[in-house]
């Protein structure tokens, strides 16, 4: 069975635009192994001020998953391996919502 969701990501504790940019490179790759061009997403450097640098990452249309959405849980855990093996100090954060439950 199916799921449909949306994801939001960021990516915070980052050292500086440079690892903010290796990050981003990393999610990207990641985005496409795992989602094979399948979904458009969003992956963002952002900049609050000149010390705290982080990383957006949102899906641009509805994602559709199988195995009852427990893949989910096995993507945040990828996403945090590929993110700390480019920023170990990096702190992940995803946020599914599922737009037929709305």
């Amino acid at each position: 069975m199916s799921a449909n969701c949306d994801l939001y990501a960021t990516v915070e504790g980052l050292a500086d635009l440079h690892e903010a940019q290796s990050v981003k490179t990393a999610v990207e790759q990641l985005l496409a192994e795992e989602f094979q061009g399948g979904w458009d997403f969003n992956v963002e450097v952002k900049q609050r001020s000149d010390t705290e640098v982080y990383v957006v990452i949102e899906s641009l249309d509805t994602v559709i998953i199988s195995g009852n959405g427990s893949w989910t849980d096995i993507f945040d855990d990828l996403l945090a391996e590929r993110v700390s093996a480019v920023a170990a100090h990096a702190k992940t954060d995803t946020e599914w919502t599922w737009p037929d439950y709305r």
